[in-house]
Formats: C-alpha cells, sequence, structure tokens
C-alpha cells in the first residue's frame, strides 16, 4: 500500500506544478500584453514591433538588436531616453517576448496588442497579388522575390533567418531610408550580418559589447566548448524548470532568486517560466555557431562596406549566458580585435551607470563614421 501513496505522491509532484503554472501563465498573458506597439506579419509570422519618438518624416530610424535571448522588454529604457532625437523602434525575434511562438499557438503564446494593428497584418490572396504585382510594375522586387536561397529549412533565429525577417518588417512598415542598427551583446552578429548583406539599408551599425565569431570558429581557448558545455546546458536546465513549473515554483517559494532585468520584473518572472520563451532562447543559444559560420562565408565575399558607418562601445561584458570569468575575459578581448578588423577605436562607457551608458549609444548614433578607403 506504500507504493501506491508514494505513486500518487509523485504523481501530484509532477503534474500540480504544471497545471498551476499553465493557470498562471493564461491569466498573465492577459494583464502582459503590451499597451502600444503593432504585429508585423513576415512569411505567415507575426512579429512584435514598437516604434516611437520623433516622427518626422525626416527623422532617422534607431533600430535596436537585442543580445541572444533577450526581449525588447530589456531595451524599453533605453528606447525611451533616444526617442527625443530619434524614431527609436524595438522588436522580439522569433519565439521572444510578445512575438508569438511560430511553433505553437496555445497559451504559450502572447495575444495581440489592445492597439489597432497595421493595415495588411493578416493580407488576403487578393492583397497579396496586388502587393507583388505593384512592386513587379515598377521594377522593385518584393521581399519574397529577394529572400535568400535555403538548402534546408529555417533555422530559426540563426544568420539568414535574422536577416529575412528583419528586412521584411522594415519593408512592411514602409522604412525605406537607411537605419542605425544597435546591436548587443551576440545579437551583434546577426545584425553585422544584415549590414553586410543590405548595405543599402544601414547607415550607421553601432555595436554594444560585440560578440566576435571567431571565438565560435577557432579553438579561443576553450571558449565554444564552454559555451557548448555551460551555457546551452544552464538553458537546458531553466527550460526544463518551466515546462514542469518548478520554475514558476521556486520563485514563489524563495528558492530562486528573482531574475536580472533592465525592464519589467513582473515580465521578467512571466518569461522565465514560459516554456516557450525559454526554447526560444535556448535555440538562439544553440544556433549562434551556425550564425558564425554562415556570417564568416558572407566577410570573406562581402565585407562591411567602407560608406557604413560604425562604432564599438565596450563595458566590461554582462551577458547573463556566461557563467565563468575565463569566458568574460575572452569576450572582453575579443571585442578589441573586432574594433580593430572594423578600423574604429573601442569607446568605453559604464554599463551599470545608465545615464553614461545612454549618452555612450546617443553619441554613438551621432559621430559613427565610415572608414576611408585605403587609410
Amino acid at each position: 500500500m506504500a507504493w501506491w501513496k508514494n505513486l500518487v505522491g509523485g504523481l501530484v509532484l509532477l503534474f500540480v506544478p504544471v497545471l498551476l503554472n499553465h493557470s498562471a501563465l493564461r491569466q498573465e498573458v492577459q494583464m502582459l500584453q503590451p499597451m502600444e506597439g503593432t504585429y508585423v506579419s513576415v512569411d505567415g509570422q507575426e512579429y512584435f514591433w514598437w516604434c516611437r519618438g520623433n516622427d518626422q518624416v525626416d527623422a532617422e530610424v534607431v533600430v535596436l538588436h537585442t543580445d541572444l535571448g533577450q526581449p525588447a522588454e530589456e531595451l524599453l529604457f533605453l528606447q525611451e531616453a533616444l526617442q527625443e532625437e530619434f524614431r527609436v523602434c524595438v522588436y522580439d525575434r522569433w519565439g521572444l517576448g510578445y512575438t508569438a511562438y511560430r511553433t505553437n499557438a496555445t497559451y504559450m503564446s502572447m495575444p495581440p496588442p489592445r492597439v489597432q494593428l497595421v493595415d495588411g497584418m493578416e493580407p488576403s490572396e487578393e492583397n497579396s497579388r496586388e502587393e507583388k504585382g505593384g512592386a513587379e510594375m515598377n521594377g522593385q522586387p518584393t521581399h519574397s522575390q529577394t529572400k535568400l536561397p535555403r538548402a534546408r529549412q529555417p533555422a530559426i533565429n540563426d544568420g539568414l533567418d535574422s536577416v529575412d525577417y528583419l528586412l521584411g518588417i522594415l519593408d512592411a512598415q514602409n522604412i525605406t531610408d537607411p537605419i542605425t542598427l544597435v546591436a548587443f551583446g551576440a545579437g551583434s552578429i546577426a545584425a553585422r550580418f544584415f549590414a553586410q548583406l543590405h548595405e543599402a539599408r544601414v547607415h550607421r551599425l553601432v555595436l554594444v559589447n560585440p560578440l566576435h565569431e571567431q571565438l565560435f570558429l577557432k579553438d579561443s581557448r576553450g571558449f565554444k566548448e564552454a559555451w557548448y558545455t555551460e551555457v546551452v546546458p544552464a538553458q537546458e536546465s531553466r527550460l526544463v524548470w518551466a515546462l514542469t513549473g518548478w520554475a514558476r515554483l521556486g520563485l514563489t517559494l524563495g528558492l530562486l532568486g528573482d531574475p536580472a532585468t533592465t525592464g519589467s520584473a513582473v515580465f521578467a518572472k512571466h518569461i522565465l517560466c514560459h516554456p516557450s520563451h525559454q526554447q526560444a532562447v535556448l535555440t538562439e543559444l544553440q544556433f549562434v555557431n551556425a550564425t558564425s559560420s554562415e556570417f564568416e562565408v558572407l566577410d570573406r565575399f562581402k565585407p562591411l562596406s567602407p560608406k557604413t558607418a560604425r562604432a564599438v562601445l565596450q563595458s566590461k561584458p554582462d551577458s547573463r549566458h556566461l557563467v565563468s570569468e575565463a569566458m568574460i575575459t575572452l569576450w572582453d578581448t575579443s571585442v578589441g580585435l573586432l574594433a580593430g578588423k572594423l578600423r574604429v577605436d573601442v569607446q568605453p562607457f559604464d554599463s551599470h551607470d545608465k545615464q553614461d551608458y545612454v549618452q555612450a549609444i546617443t553619441h554613438a548614433c551621432h559621430t559613427a563614421i565610415p572608414v576611408v578607403p585605403g587609410a
């Protein structure tokens, strides 16, 4: 009889946290849905996109591209600080934050915002034909015509996929003038991918604590090995905790500390318990090696245009993914190597001083300059 009680107790411990987390997530998505912004449809997937600030016709558009696994929520403070001078846009990549998880249409997906969606969010077949026909008549290729050939199904959030959907978002929002693209951490590889492949669409490229792709392409004293034996398994554990509901239980009982965030603490706790978000984070971490390899091939044949203004900013790398001082040191050193490759000086700043942080990025957005060929 004791074994029966143990079995029942085990089933309760297994399923009750899952059910409680399921119920809590359903309630939270109603409270935490975005009050502003919109969803932009690219190839059947909707991406959360929010621009605010200077709305003059000639205002420069600044797009903030987050570090791997970070939702746009983490950069809202920066968006707010820059909006007086620029038109500042943030977006959530596949599976992150408010962007619906493309393989999951259950309670895990965030609902649409309480604002009117842009026209053509879900274009009819007739509208699609009209748009395609109009573009062809004007001699301009549509986004679907300019997609890169793929020898495989898209590896979600690798370099090529990021290029595809960011280009699609800009096209859908009629942002045709060159933008300033500000990228953070390991997300800088995909941003450089975009800037080099579509140089006419990027006026300035600002890299904040960028990850050098060579850390994954060479031995780099064990950085790649540590990434796949320490960083990725740590995220796999977070995913398991979210799937089993133990992440929420740990937060409730005080067994887990509050997640570090520059955005909403409530939202940060929500996505820590959100299996779809944690799966997307894991996917990004797993595919950074593939992104690095793809970027290396592109960089050989199409390096960053000397006409593209660029700036590299550096503080002590504070990526939440790094688990050892050795990895932080290697990343820190690689920033200088990347700046040398891009032929610019590193601009230091204090990431723990929010005012200095904002001033450094604002200054870079104004002063980043192109490289003069032959200089």
